[in-house]
């Protein structure tokens, strides 16, 4: 109804300093602290940057639309939630999606009837759990080339690598965490020639 909505607050991005602003229904857009509308009384779009650490009050009985997407992992989840400060004490929240995505989380959990918030929590755990693993390769590598660069800046250039052979020349292996990050180190003390103490290097960088 329209008697619900006085405003729509939404965070405006094209501004020089990026703010908070309502659009009226007449039509006037002002900045959050100007305008004479509550952001209780406004329609309230969290686009995905602001999921994250806004604090907007709310009405006591307001009711959100969290979207999800492809992959998405927890973290993304529980901070788009988390904008409803009383969740569950008044304040509730309806999760939709695209048809491939509801698809990927019935495959995962297999729900007896309909899709319900566990099920939803539980594929973005496994998403979690899928983006850290495939991160563990970087991660690792970052960590040792730091070290073994430490100070040391003439290694801290890494040879290009150019050729196909050597972007795709390796065969894809299933490897432990551990064996990855072995092959990891090996491979940048091997770069600077083994001079590198890694527990030198930790104990001059603490």
């Amino acid at each position: 109804p329209r008697s619900i909505f006085k405003g729509v607050l939404f965070f405006d991005n094209e501004t020089y300093t990026g703010q908070w602003m309502i659009l009226e229904r007449s039509g006037r857009c002002l900045p959050k602290n100007q305008s004479p509308i509550s952001e209780r009384d406004a329609f309230v779009i969290f686009d995905e940057p602001r999921c994250r650490g806004s604090d907007i009050k709310l009405r006591f009985d307001a009711r959100a639309l969290l979207t999800i997407g492809p992959g998405m992992c927890k973290d993304k989840l529980m901070q788009a939630a988390g904008r409803l400060r009383q969740l569950d004490r008044g304040q509730s929240l309806l999760i939709v999606g695209g048809k491939d995505v509801f698809a990927k989380i019935r495959s995962y959990c297999a729900p007896q009837n309909e899709i319900v918030s566990r099920d939803v929590l539980q594929w973005t755990m496994k998403n979690t759990v899928q983006a850290t693993a495939n991160g563990l390769s970087n991660w690792s590598s970052q960590g040792f080339f730091f070290v073994t660069t430490f100070r040391k800046p003439n290694y801290a250039v890494e040879d290009e690598k150019l050729e196909l052979g050597q972007l795709y020349g390796e065969k894809f292996s299933q490897n432990t965490v551990v064996k990855a990050v072995e092959l990891s180190r090996k491979y940048h003390f091997a770069r600077t020639g083994g001079k590198a103490n890694l527990s030198h290097a930790c104990l001059e960088m603490a």
